[in-house]
């Protein structure tokens, strides 16, 4: 089913009911303009043996912590200790930066970053920075089987 609703800033939830009872919902909200880099690992700890990866999502939020889903901003990553970027990537099938890079745009607010492993234990911080947003780290650890 489809609806169409008028643009009004602030919160808009949708519920799903079955036989009068709530089986779930999806809520909505505008944010405010860019702000911050939230990153998330799929794993906080990989296998230092050259091949294992973590998927980091970034995602634009305002400062309140709400994503942007518009935000457009060039990122630019940077990584120490035991790992190496393998990989970036945003969903813009139209994007031609190099995947194998330390620079992307966000596209829709979104970007990925894939961490892997080199050789030796220890530590791997990825920096992602963007003028005018906040600049987060990320700690992964990178340990022997």
């Amino acid at each position: 089913m489809k609806f169409s609703v008028p643009y009004s800033p602030g919160i808009l939830k949708g519920v799903g009911v079955e036989n009068e009872k709530e089986i779930e919902s999806t809520v909505l909200q505008t944010s405010g303009d860019a702000a911050k880099i939230k990153l998330t690992s799929d794993r906080k700890e990989i296998l230092a043996n050259g091949q294992d990866l973590s998927f980091v999502t970034v995602e634009i939020t305002d400062k309140d912590g709400i994503f942007q889903p518009n935000a457009m901003n060039r990122l630019h990553f940077a990584i120490e200790g035991a790992g190496t970027i393998a990989g970036l990537c945003n969903a813009d099938t139209k994007d031609c930066d190099h995947y194998v890079s330390n620079t992307r745009k966000a596209w829709h607010g979104r970007a990925l970053v894939v961490i892997k492993s080199n050789h030796d234990a220890g530590n791997i911080k990825l920096t992602v920075t963007s003028p005018g947003l906040a600049d987060p780290t990320l700690n992964i650890k990178s340990v022997k089987h």
